[in-house]
């Protein structure tokens, strides 16, 4: 089976929106991909005291992205960026839309609106959600459970520097 990948418009986002109308491709990532970015932000909800939410999966994860950025402080802001930024890679732009199967990579200047970008985050993840319940399943893999995680971590989220994660993906070893 091929990754999925679907085609959107942006829409009214709210006030005025400089992009809406402009169209994009969302391919969805790799299973080693999307495993991997998965143990990431799990490991970033984990680190910062809202572990609550690696129980329910990518599910979950779509619907408190928002936690990530309003985390009351608790996630510095860049470290919340550079972990969600890697969803803007399956986002491609179809400049033209009288040529839809005319994509190319997005560049930085293809959108003008913050807000379009953390639409588009939001619509990766719904992509994901649909074939995937990762975080859960490493959660359950690893035999924790939510409160177990928020109470061995509950020093974390009062500690100036945050203790290593509690769970990191094992890098890609090419066999010999």
């Amino acid at each position: 089976m091929a990754l999925q990948e679907v085609r959107v418009i942006v829409p009214k986002l709210g006030g005025k929106n400089r992009d809406e109308g402009k169209a994009f491709l969302l391919k969805e990532m790799t299973a080693y991909d999307a495993e991997y970015w998965g143990g990431e932000i799990g490991d970033l909800f984990i680190q910062y005291g809202l572990a609550e939410v690696v129980e329910s999966g990518m599910a979950g994860v779509a619907q408190n992205i928002g936690k990530v950025f309003n985390s009351g402080g608790r996630i510095p802001f860049a470290e919340a960026h550079r972990k969600t930024e890697r969803l803007m890679q399956c986002v491609y732009v179809i400049p033209d839309k009288s040529k839809p199967d005319f994509v190319r990579q997005l560049h930085e200047t293809d959108i003008e609106d913050p807000d379009t970008r953390i639409w588009l985050k939001r619509q990766v993840l719904e992509l994901h959600v649909n074939f995937s319940t990762l975080l859960s399943r490493l959660v359950a893999a690893l035999g924790l459970s939510s409160t177990t995680l928020a109470s061995s971590l509950s020093d974390t989220q009062t500690s100036p520097t945050p203790s290593p994660p509690a769970y990191r993906p094992a890098r890609h070893q090419p066999r010999r």
